[in-house]
């Protein structure tokens, strides 16, 4: 249902609700006058996609992955701040014992370190995608080099 939409002219007008599903053909911009209220939830690109290409973009028009951010870092926070009122943790879960989870450090897309947990091994590792820099075992042992 929309309500409130709709100038007496017959064009759209600011303010009104949207409740339930609702199906856009076509582009959808959203603008504001960059205040940050909570009437301007996107500011900037948003996208996402659907069919063989699934994933949403914000700040980037066509996504790499099902979730990419792009942009310009913002200082002491970088680019995707968490921020909990309680205890803060990210979790990698991988499918299964024999998966790998872990972090890429990377330079213009080019994969420079690696930080990960060797599920089959069932360690934590640091290389650089081909050597192992240094590996530490579920029993406490510490491996450099």
């Amino acid at each position: 249902m929309i309500t409130n939409f709709l100038s007496s002219e017959g064009g759209l007008k600011s303010g009104g609700t949207i409740s339930g599903d609702v199906t856009i053909a076509g582009d959808l911009t959203v603008q504001g006058n960059g205040a940050g209220n909570y009437d301007e939830i996107v500011e900037g690109n948003l996208v996402l996609t659907s069919g063989s290409k699934l994933g949403v973009g914000i700040g980037d028009a066509d996504p790499d992955t099902m979730v990419e951010i792009a942009g310009a870092h913002i200082s002491d926070k970088g680019l995707l701040h968490l921020d909990s009122t309680d205890h803060s943790f990210i979790a990698l879960d991988a499918h299964s014992s024999s998966h790998d989870s872990g972090i890429y450090f990377q330079e213009n897309g080019n994969t420079q370190m690696i930080i990960d947990h060797d599920g089959s091994d069932n360690r934590m590792r640091f290389h650089d995608g081909s050597s192992t820099l240094m590996a530490l075992t579920s029993g406490g042992s510490l491996g450099i080099g």
